[in-house]
């Protein structure tokens, strides 16, 4: 086939792409060979060839999905063409009860709003928020987490809330404390942890080469991972007793969520505040100054500490 031939194929098979997908280097290619992804399709109308919009190719507002199905409105003022924007997901959200098993839980429908900044994980509190009061009909939730906008809610994330330790004159985060009191396959514990922000603590290289957590070191005694989860529930419920503030600021909501949690794990600090206020509120007393004591009254799982 002649040079001039070749172009005037290749001009028919550019034009042939919708007008707002010819910036996507990968679909003008394909095209060009002649050949077909995921993101083709053939017309029924014309028999000709072209490029299903792909998301990072919207330019009208509207993200599409392979299929070319219509899937949300963008807002081009919040998120820049490229990025992932509102989609359908769930969360779960906790509510206290004043009897056994003092909480209960429902995953809730909201819009996430994809991104990693701050104010975009905020915008899927509100959506969330807005869901669950629909929803569950109650109005007060707080987020506990880092990203949460409410500063309380920040402060009651284990990455911020403070827990003494009896070893130690100093004070760490729940974060931190459970990282550094965890014994690996390989090592463990890592006491160093205690002393770093919770984020470097999680991310502590040493700490990723150890293998797989076989049990954890705390207050001088070697303790087992079972009942799963108690050390994490543990330090949660230090550090709300540990902390009055906390508890005065709990006891004001209604349900709790954890916008970072994208399933229902049995570990989750908004299951932890929804089971204090309840507990709270069904005016059970509650001792954390020792784990032993702290499974003598926690009713979820094995009673027994496996060392």
């Amino acid at each position: 086939m002649a040079g001039s031939q070749v172009n005037e194929t290749r001009r028919l098979q550019y034009e042939a792409i919708p007008g707002d997908a010819r910036h996507h280097p990968l679909e003008v290619q394909l095209a060009r060979d002649g050949r077909t992804s995921d993101r083709h399709r053939r017309s029924q109308n014309s028999g000709r060839k072209y490029v299903v919009r792909p998301t990072l190719g919207v330019r009208s507002g509207q993200r599409r999905d392979l299929e070319g199905q219509k899937l949300a409105r963008r807002d081009s003022h919040d998120c820049p063409r490229g990025v992932e924007t509102a989609m359908s997901t769930t969360r779960p959200v906790y509510l206290p009860i004043a009897q056994y098993p003092f909480y209960d839980s429902s995953n809730v429908s909201f819009e996430w709003f994809g991104g990693f900044t701050v104010s975009q994980k905020r915008k899927c509190i509100a959506d969330l928020h807005e869901s669950a009061s629909r929803v569950l009909g109650v109005s007060k939730i707080l987020d506990n987490s880092t990203k949460s906008p409410d500063e309380d809610g920040r402060a009651l994330s284990p990455f911020n809330l403070r827990i003494s330790l009896p070893f130690d004159p100093f004070m760490s985060t729940v974060e931190s404390t459970f990282h550094g009191s965890s014994v690996f396959e390989h090592g463990g514990p890592l006491p160093h942890l205690l002393t770093l922000k919770s984020t470097r603590a999680k991310k502590d290289e040493q700490r990723q080469t150890l293998g797989p957590r076989v049990g954890f070191y705390f207050d001088g005694i070697h303790l087992g991972l079972e009942p799963h989860g108690w050390l994490f529930d543990f330090l949660m419920m230090r550090g709300f007793l540990e902390n009055p503030w906390a508890t005065q600021r709990l006891l004001e909501f209604e349900a709790f969520t954890d916008i970072t949690c994208e399933k229902t794990p049995i570990t989750n600090q908004a299951r932890c505040a929804a089971i204090y206020v309840g507990m709270t509120t069904a005016g059970l007393e509650m001792d954390v100054s020792s784990p032993e004591a702290f499974l003598s009254w926690w009713p979820y799982g094995d009673q027994t500490l496996t060392r």
